[in-house]
């Protein structure tokens, strides 16, 4: 399922006060409709978040990380409203930021803090949705801009270069000693091809993303067992920390995971990352404001690649 703040909301409440009645009192909502609604999403979900014992509830680990990580959330959901609400009492220019599912934690804020400080005069609207949806969406200009991996080529379209995405794998700590991990000119690497029976947990309904990995597990020689398939890196990233299987995560998350786990890059003939881009449509129907982003973003996340054309790199994924 979506996550939705509604869920985030009920969830964070009844962790706080210990108690799905106190909980439903608080929210306005009866106790069944609540109980209903947590059972609800959690057979969507595929697992509990909460442990129910003769009257008395205590989140499971999922439902710990969703009430702790969800506050920030909606924090900053109530801080983008406030600051939307101020942008539209005054003058301001609009750009519609569309980025792929599951950048947007790692990407959004620090684009619009960069631009606000620099271009306080700038509204960005964001959009989260699939690539395929995004590229869609520019075509039908319901979007100024999109950040995603390299897309398909667009008609009308420009695609600038940002910053290289590195794949890494993380296992569970106490696989670490199976001997997965190989040493090549100093630097450990994980070597899939020893993984077959190792379960996995991989993101879904991500084809882009899910298109890059299945290269590796190809080459590799192995199908991986996907024991559970969420629809975001963070939970990945937490099942791998609770012994619940092996993962893969851009290198975007790694430098923002809070889990203490041990990323490696991947031992491959292939180049092991992909190239993350900025893609509008041609330079005469970008705004000014919407050059001034892209700018921002640059100087935020990008890497040598940033300001280059896309026709001078080498076999560019």
């Amino acid at each position: 399922m979506s996550l939705q703040f509604r869920l985030i909301e009920i969830v964070s409440t009844i962790v706080r006060l210990g108690s799905f009645s106190k909980a439903a009192e608080e929210l306005y909502i009866s106790q069944p409709a609540l109980s209903q609604y947590i059972q609800r999403a959690e057979y969507e979900l595929g697992y509990p978040l909460f442990i129910r014992d003769k009257g008395r509830c205590s989140p499971t680990e999922a439902g710990r990380i969703l009430a702790q990580k969800g506050r920030l959330l909606l924090n900053y959901r109530d801080d983008l409203i406030r600051d939307m609400a101020s942008a539209a009492a005054q003058r301001s220019e609009t750009v519609r930021l569309g980025m792929a599912n599951g950048y947007t934690r790692n990407y959004l804020s620090a684009t619009i803090e960069a631009v606000y400080q620099h271009n306080p005069q700038i509204h960005i609207v964001p959009v989260e949705d699939y690539t395929v949806k995004l590229i869609e969406m520019l075509w039908d200009r319901k979007v100024d801009i999109i950040l995603c991996p390299l897309p398909p080529e667009v008609p009308g379209a420009v695609s600038r270069p940002l910053r290289r995405e590195e794949l890494y794998f993380t296992i569970p700590p106490e696989r670490l000693q199976d001997g997965f991990l190989v040493i090549e000119n100093g630097e450990m690497l994980a070597d899939l091809s020893k993984m077959a029976d190792v379960p996995f947990v991989l993101v879904k309904d991500a084809p882009r993303f899910s298109d890059f990995f299945d290269l590796f597990f190809r080459e590799a020689g192995i199908s991986p067992n996907i024991v559970f398939a969420p629809d975001n890196w963070e939970t990945c990233d937490s099942m791998a920390s609770a012994n619940v299987g092996a993962t893969l995560v851009p290198d975007i998350w790694v430098k923002n995971s809070r889990n203490g786990n041990r990323y490696y890059r991947i031992k491959s003939r292939r180049r092991t990352y992909r190239i993350m881009t900025i893609t509008y449509l041609q330079e005469q129907t970008l705004s000014d404001a919407g050059r001034q982003v892209i700018a921002q973003m640059e100087r935020v996340f990008g890497d040598d690649l940033a300001g280059r054309r896309l026709e001078e790199l080498d076999d560019p994924i």
